[in-house]
């Protein structure tokens, strides 16, 4: 009994542990995640004028939320953002970090219906197998965790909202939190307002929930809480004054006016469904194939108890397996929303994600309970490739902005230096590495947006573009026998500065949907790389009949050419990178003049 004592005990510490070092890693992140993007628009003074007094700080805070809500965007991210750009960046660093760790927490909370013990050793082992989910999974993960912009307009009013409903989520399974406490009815009646504030696409899910319960309780008979109506009255009128709010309607027409949409026709709203939905399962093949996955197992192996209890009309004993369903179906009609929307961005699936963890976690949480000791082997050895990989993530993260970090803090030391030295105007490095799902530096932002990063520095500042461009060919990799090609058009156009090029590429027997080409333009030593589109070609295919060429195809189309490049004779050279970063790469005769 002693043993089993200590044994306990020393697992609750590895445990505890554990959650210490997850949030350590979470810390080091946020601290090492420099301004990107819109954080030098999100500000309300500059560093070179500081307010002088707490007084002042707040008038310049407060003036800066009036106009982002009047002039731009309501949403409550967009204020907290402001806030965070606005003072010590220390709070920024531990807020986003313990908010983080919340919102991890509330994912086993809405799978369960339950409040989670830190002392408990099942809830821990279940919040630190939702962070292996989000850090392994979680698209966009540093736009909408670590980026301040992206963390304040995802995470954090993510974070309201799902707060505030869950008590709804509770009231689901018949669970009244609040009997009668006025006090915080009345505190979760005002957060009902600013859950209204948090984001078009995912307040309508919510609505529709409040909706739901209240029907359902009118059809039992049951008595419909006071809260109910109080909370769900603040948050369609939050959610009024963001959809009407002028600042709304300046920013719609403002994307409308940038892609060019006037007439909306039926026609083009399903084409929008269906770029949506391609979107959605694109961006989210992991999480959908592991919940289909762990979903099909779980009935699979409960599928004769379900049937008897269908037959018994008792379906209830599966109440918890049903409010994750219904709360999963729900949160697509956030998906659905995004018809309206001009344009999409992989982080208005957040919602769904969210629900998509919640009952990955759950049913794959009962499984684990039920057949641990039949296969529980099997279990150990998968649950402990999910740690190793999620380690050997975490490290990669670390590096990569770390890596990033110190890139930023060159550029504004090449700043410092300039500004010391009085000049007007400063030349700085952009970022070579592609975005990707761990780290989108938001620099397409910046360099369309000048301003923001001038007026943050003081100087004015430009990119220098024919650095992000060159390219060192020395020692690559190169099978002339192996690399199939044609340029079927090239052409330079000096009139609209415009470089356009179409062709194929292909290694020999090898596939080329995962293949990355780029077109080499040489000049003596000097060489630039512009990356390509796809562009399927079975003619390609056909000829060679092997259909692994039918992804050979690309195309390229660059404006403002001599802002990249100088002007000069350039030989036609093409680059194929494979799935292992091996780049293969050859020259034609082809020759193209930039003058």
């Amino acid at each position: 009994m002693k043993n089993k004592v200590l044994h306990r005990k020393k697992c609750m510490g590895i445990l505890m542990l554990t959650l210490v070092v997850i949030v350590t890693f979470l810390f080091i992140i946020n601290i090492n995640t420099p301004m990107m993007g819109e954080d030098f628009a999100l500000i309300s003074f500059y560093p070179y004028h500081e307010p002088s007094s707490v007084k002042e700080l707040i008038q310049m805070i407060s003036q800066r939320i009036i106009n982002q809500a009047t002039q731009w965007n309501i949403r409550i991210g967009e204020q907290i953002s402001i806030i965070f750009g606005s003072i010590n960046i220390w709070f920024y660093y531990i807020g986003n970090t313990m908010i983080t760790f919340v919102y991890i927490v509330l994912i086993p909370t809405y799978a369960f219906g339950k409040k989670f013990k830190m002392n408990n050793t099942k809830d821990i082992l279940i919040i630190i197998f939702s962070f292996c989910i989000i850090i392994l999974f979680q698209p966009v993960l540093g736009e909408i965790f670590f980026w301040r912009t992206g963390s304040s307009n995802y995470l954090w009013a993510m974070c309201i909202l799902l707060i505030f409903a869950l008590p709804l989520r509770l009231l689901y399974e018949g669970t009244n939190v609040f009997n009668n406490k006025k006090y915080i009815i009345l505190l979760h009646t005002i957060l009902g307002f600013f859950a209204g504030l948090t984001n078009e696409n995912t307040v309508i899910v919510f609505i529709v929930l409040y909706i739901g319960i209240i029907l359902f309780r009118i059809r039992q008979r049951e008595k419909i809480f006071i809260w109910i109506w109080s909370s769900f009255t603040t948050l369609i009128l939050g959610f009024c004054v963001m959809f009407f709010a002028p600042s709304t309607k300046i920013r719609m027409r403002t994307y409308n006016d940038i892609f060019g949409i006037k007439n909306i026709t039926i026609n083009d709203y399903f084409n929008r469904a269906l770029n949506i939905t391609y979107r959605f399962f694109n961006e989210n093949i992991w999480l959908v194939g592991i919940l289909a996955i762990v979903t099909i197992l779980y009935v699979y192996l409960n599928y004769n108890k379900i049937k008897q209890e269908v037959i018994k009309k008792k379906i209830i004993v599966y109440k918890y397996d049903t409010i994750n369903i219904v709360f999963l179906l729900a949160s697509a009609i956030s998906a659905a929303a995004l018809v309206g929307a001009p344009y999409v961005e992989t982080r208005a699936f957040f919602l769904i994600d969210f629900f998509m963890m919640c009952s990955i976690i759950y049913f794959s949480t009962n499984m684990i309970e039920k057949y641990i000791k039949k296969i529980g082997f099997i279990i150990k050895v998968i649950m402990t490739a999910i740690s190793i990989l999620t380690i050997l993530c975490c490290v990669k993260i670390y590096i990569v902005y770390n890596n990033y970090n110190k890139f930023v803090k060159n550029n504004e030391l090449i700043i410092e230096i300039a500004k010391n030295n009085n000049d007007t105007d400063v030349y700085i490095s952009p970022y070579k590495c592609k975005n990707n799902r761990i780290l989108n530096t938001r620099e397409d932002y910046l360099q369309s947006n000048l301003k923001y990063i001038e007026s943050y520095y003081g100087i004015k500042v430009f990119y220098n573009m024919e650095e992000l461009y060159s390219y060192n060919d020395t020692n690559e990799e190169f099978k002339d026998s192996d690399f199939k090609h044609g340029v079927d058009y090239i052409n330079y156009d000096s009139n609209n500065d415009r470089l356009q090029a179409y062709g194929w590429a292909a290694l020999e027997e090898q596939k080329s949907d995962e293949n990355i080409i780029s077109i080499l333009l040489k000049k003596n030593d000097k060489i630039y790389k512009f990356e390509t589109n796809k562009v399927l070609r079975k003619d390609v295919g056909e000829f060679y009949k092997d259909n692994r060429y039918d992804e050979s195809g690309f195309s390229l189309d660059m404006h403002n050419i001599t802002d990249i490049i100088p002007k000069d004779a350039y030989i036609l050279g093409i680059c194929i990178t494979d799935n292992k970063g091996i780049n293969y790469v050859t020259y034609t005769d082809n020759q193209i003049e930039i003058k």
